[in-house]
């Protein structure tokens, strides 16, 4: 697979044919069959050539998502000087490592998905990400850069899910799709400035986003293992 920059793979998250190409010639077999890491596609038929080389693609999204975020954190280590959100930024830090964090989780079980159905994962020096072409390093930037990768994500799995021939293929996606939509929208809150400086956003956070995924897939734990709220 050849190196992947941020715009093919931005490109990409809107275009589902695109994720498919992305994943050509990682190791993918037209004939392999075996359920992915999914644990909740019953009944699901094997993976097809072509859902290896989608979930090939996905896997450089998140290879790619993790980068961005240690870029971001490079960031949110040393503020700019003056940066009016100097303040937030050792919070914003544990958000982003904890964001960070669920995207290798997302790696773990693409990964596996592919093994399963007779595919070779992307290796993560495939990718690499840049940064937009005059970013300005600031805090803000970044939590716009994290929230645009995030959004273009999530679009990007919604888009693919309806390419794949394999249930356990399709509920993986699905499971990890929503949690890339959690992060789009815990990012968009706190640029619209809801979250202030002195709030416990990074606790907060993580009660918000509390698993990598939607649903249980494989060992990771998903939202079905959350209590529902109960009434006062």
């Amino acid at each position: 697979m050849n190196a992947i920059n941020r715009r093919q793979i931005l490109e990409w998250s809107l275009m589902a044919s695109s994720a498919i190409a992305v994943g050509a010639g990682c190791g993918s077999s037209s004939s392999a069959t075996g359920a992915s890491s999914g644990s909740g596609g019953s009944g699901g038929s094997g993976s097809s050539g072509d859902d290896v080389d989608a979930l090939n693609g996905l896997l450089a999204v998140e290879y790619l998502g993790i980068d961005a975020y240690t870029a971001g954190a490079g960031i949110l280590k040393s503020p700019p000087s003056g940066d009016p959100l100097a303040s937030l930024a050792p919070t914003l830090l544990q958000v982003a490592v904890h964001f960070q964090q669920q995207h290798k989780d997302h790696a773990t079980a693409l990964q596996a998905a592919i093994t399963a159905a007779g595919g070779k994962p992307a290796a993560s020096s495939s990718v690499s990400f840049q940064l937009p072409t005059g970013f300005k390093p600031s805090i803000t930037n970044v939590l716009k850069l994290a929230a645009n990768a995030e959004k273009g994500a999530a679009l990007g799995y919604a888009q693919v899910v309806s390419t794949m021939s394999a249930v356990n293929d399709r509920f993986l996606a699905t499971a990890i799709s929503g949690d890339e939509s959690q992060h789009f929208i815990v990012l968009y809150v706190i640029l619209k400035g809801i979250a202030q400086p002195g709030m416990n956003l990074a606790s907060m956070t993580d009660a918000i986003v509390q698993t990598s995924f939607v649903t249980g897939v494989g060992a990771f734990s998903g939202l079905d293992k959350v209590p529902d709220l109960s009434y006062g």
